[in-house]
């Protein structure tokens, strides 16, 4: 997300973003131990009821009085519709001032757990789940990762190693009625974001790598001794705009990985807000050569956020779904979380952030919304997306056009055929571009265009069978000709 946020406002409100109820429609997914390899992943798939009145909202959040139930029901049953396999849950972040609210119940050594556990106790065993711990800004020094002291430090490593516990599903002091064992850890999110506004000026991101990686080792010793099986991943990478970008990569991160030199890290993670897709290659490049430089030449990079507005229109935001989750998955990314979230929604709800325009369904609020609960058509392409790139062999990723004459391709390996995943970037709707995909097999193919052939998802609603514009043609001489549209297309080879 963009730097500055007020991330505890965030998560405090977002609790209570609307929902609608999952309406039947088949193919519900069944979970296995192959969504492991799955790279389709949302910040945050909770579905939460209707947002009730600005005041009632702000009297339970001082009570901490959020349920954790989803409006769908089975819970996440939503989700796992989308073909979802990977959540990275915001309602709430694992924040230590969730558990331990106060001095005193941190010098007594009292641990509230209703909180996380009336959220995580109902995510499905079909969810992987990437969790984040956050200290919270009250414990460092201004402007650094450094604690205040020693006893703040030892507190919060203890809440770490309490928390690893009780989710990580080995059946002892587990919570009650856990489905999915946390087994993926982040330490905060968006380190260079919690800000340094010491000085005149504007704020200024948090820099000091040095306190962090302090941090990361703390937290990563006792998040594997409590469970030698988890995985932590590092805060993600801010989303900066492009002015702060070099400052923040080069005089934070890359310092960062140097001095951890290929320990403490399992996985990296960057975020991409950014208005092009394609520039995340860049940021990708810069932070996979310092991996590979400083001995974390193994670790994976995940995109734990990215996201596109609708404001603009809901199919622009469909088609910019797909292009952001299949070129970083091109180029290397092994997963991508759709963000800000299922539901749409961003505090103080006031219709100005582009966070209010990221989900996938409607809040209900701004102007124009066609109501609560409408789903937009970028949720039929991303489960369509979901269903035609199962089981893609990642490793072996082909590009065949990286952008030549605007037109992108890739060829994704599947067990029962490859599937291509083709098209033109441009923003005008109806303008279209001829391409050769050459090197396939001679035949017949299926052309299927990943966005529904509607202007808005309304339009879907309540069909079952979703309107997804196919074609057939004949490849010969090895080559297919195509007429790309503006929406991106899968092409099959017919069976």
């Amino acid at each position: 997300m963009h730097l500055v946020k007020p991330v505890l406002l965030l998560v405090l409100f977002s609790l209570f973003l609307p929902s609608c109820t999952a309406f039947s429609e088949p193919d519900v997914f069944a979970g296995s131990d192959s969504s492991l390899g799955s790279p389709f992943g949302f910040t945050t798939s909770f579905y939460p009821p209707r947002r009730p009145p600005r005041e009632e909202m702000e009297a339970m959040r001082k009570r901490m009085a959020f349920a954790g139930r989803p409006a769908d029901d089975p819970p996440y049953s939503t989700a796992l519709d989308l073909g979802v396999r990977w959540e990275r849950p915001t309602h709430p972040v694992l924040d230590w001032n969730f558990v331990q609210r106060d001095r005193e119940a941190i010098m007594r050594g009292v641990y509230d757990w209703t909180v996380p556990d009336n959220f995580l106790r109902n995510v499905p065993r079909e969810l992987n789940l990437v969790v984040t711990l956050n200290a919270g800004d009250r414990v460092f020094l201004p402007g650094t990762w450094q604690f205040r002291a020693p006893q703040a430090k030892a507190a919060f490593l203890e809440f770490v190693r309490r928390a690893v516990e009780r989710y990580n599903g080995d059946g002892v002091n587990d919570m009650p009625g856990l489905r999915s064992p946390v087994k993926y850890w982040q330490i905060e999110n968006e380190p260079e974001s919690h800000v340094d506004r010491r000085g005149p000026g504007r704020p200024q991101p948090n820099l000091d790598w040095k306190g962090f990686a302090d941090l990361v080792r703390g937290a990563h010793e006792t998040i594997k001794r409590a469970d030698g099986t988890a995985r932590v991943l590092s805060g993600g990478v801010v989303s900066p705009p492009p002015g702060l970008r070099d400052t923040i990569i080069e005089k934070f991160w890359i310092p960062l990985i140097q001095e951890l030199n290929g320990k403490y890290i399992d996985i990296f993670d960057f975020h991409w807000f950014d208005d092009s897709y394609r520039d995340s290659y860049h940021t990708y490049k810069r932070i996979r050569e310092a991996l590979d430089r400083n001995g974390f030449a193994h670790t994976e990079i995940w995109i734990t956020e990215t996201g596109a507005s609708s404001k603009e229109g809901e199919r622009r935001q469909a088609v910019e779904l797909v292009k952001r989750f299949v070129y970083p998955l091109s180029y290397g990314v092994k997963k991508v979380f759709w963000a800000w979230a299922l539901v749409e929604g961003w505090p103080p709800f006031d219709c100005k952030s582009m966070f209010e325009y990221t989900g996938l369904v409607y809040d209900g609020n701004c102007p124009g919304d066609p109501g609560y609960g409408t789903r937009k058509l970028g949720y039929y392409t991303y489960r369509l997306m979901t269903r035609k790139l199962s089981g893609i062999s990642l490793a072996n990723v082909r590009t065949l056009s990286a952008g030549e004459g605007n037109v992108f391709a890739f060829r994704f390996p599947k067990a029962d055929g490859d599937i291509y995943v083709v098209w033109h970037d441009t923003t005008r709707e109806g303008d279209t571009a001829p391409f050769e995909l050459k090197g396939v097999e001679d035949g017949e193919y299926i052309v299927t265009e990943a966005v529904p052939s509607a202007t808005e998802g309304r339009q879907v609603f309540p069909s079952r069978d979703v309107p997804f514009p196919v074609k057939k043609l004949k490849a010969s001489g090895r080559t297919l000709l195509l007429e790309l549209p503006s929406s991106p297309v899968y092409v099959e080879k017919a069976r």
